[in-house]
């Protein structure tokens, strides 16, 4: 699945619009709200966070409520937890690529 500012979350065989859209300017009661929809349609996925592992390839914006509104399920690998913002994400990735 794919996670989305605009689109919540996307199966992979979704087809979407372009856009241009972030939660950067979002209020933190919004994307709190956000990312209540994104775990109700998890859970119509049938997606279970303590049965299924969840790799979130996003910065804390997107995954810090969703995790909350989940319970802090304990099988969740966040590879950029320490990459505070985009360019340290790209050096991060560059990085696993050498």
């Amino acid at each position: 699945y794919v996670l989305s500012a605009k689109y919540r979350l996307l199966s992979l065989d979704d087809e979407i619009s372009p856009y241009n859209e972030t939660l950067n300017k979002k209020t933190s009661k919004e994307i709190e709200e956000w990312s209540q929809i994104i775990v109700n349609r998890m859970k119509e996925e049938g997606i279970d966070p303590y049965k299924d592992e969840l790799i979130f390839l996003c910065g804390v914006k997107y995954y810090r409520y969703i995790l909350k509104n989940l319970g802090k399920p304990s099988n969740v690998v966040l590879p950029y937890k320490d990459c505070k913002g985009i360019g340290y994400i790209l050096q991060f990735l560059n990085n696993k690529l050498k």
